[in-house]
């Protein structure tokens, strides 16, 4: 029975039924829908610092508990802490709007508080600046040194990495 009870609140979910089919669910099975990432806290007020509806993130109901409903599948930072130093806020687009090195894309970029929800383990300008003098300004000279991080997809090594 709880096999079935399972692959029941799983189809539903797989399907994205109305609210009202699932709480009916919930009521009659007891399965509740899962977390989608790991959480590092099971308080209220951990979960609304993102989900007010910003970034993508379904806005908050109004009913207290959001564990008493809704199934913890793991625990541990989210969002992860940043791979790298974080910067000034308006340059995180240069990377993260298009994805550029690598950089996950972020569809939220209209929010005006990237920490809000991204921790970075240190904070200082970022990307780095260039930390010698430049004798030439092109990506040719760049490359004599620093062949290993050529950003293909960049048309200046300046534009990220100012003087």
């Amino acid at each position: 029975m709880l096999a079935r009870k399972h692959s029941a609140c799983n189809g539903l979910r797989r399907r994205g039924r109305a609210a009202g089919v699932l709480a009916a669910l919930v009521a009659l099975l007891g399965c509740k829908p899962d977390i989608p990432h790991a959480i590092s806290s099971r308080t209220d007020t951990y979960c609304r610092t993102c989900h007010t509806g910003r970034a993508g993130a379904p806005a908050s109901h109004d009913k207290a508990g959001c564990v008493s409903c809704h199934d913890v599948t793991a625990e541990g930072a989210y969002p992860e802490i940043m791979p790298h130093r974080g910067g000034e806020l308006e340059r995180c687009s240069l990377c993260h709007r298009d994805g550029a090195i690598d950089a996950g894309v972020a569809k939220h970029l209209d929010e005006s508080d990237c920490y809000t929800c991204h921790q970075a383990a240190e904070y200082g300008p970022y990307p780095p600046g260039i930390a010698h003098e430049v004798e030439q300004q092109d990506r040719a000279s760049c490359l004599l040194c620093h062949e290993d991080l050529d950003h293909a997809e960049r048309e200046s090594c300046l534009g990220c990495h100012g003087i």
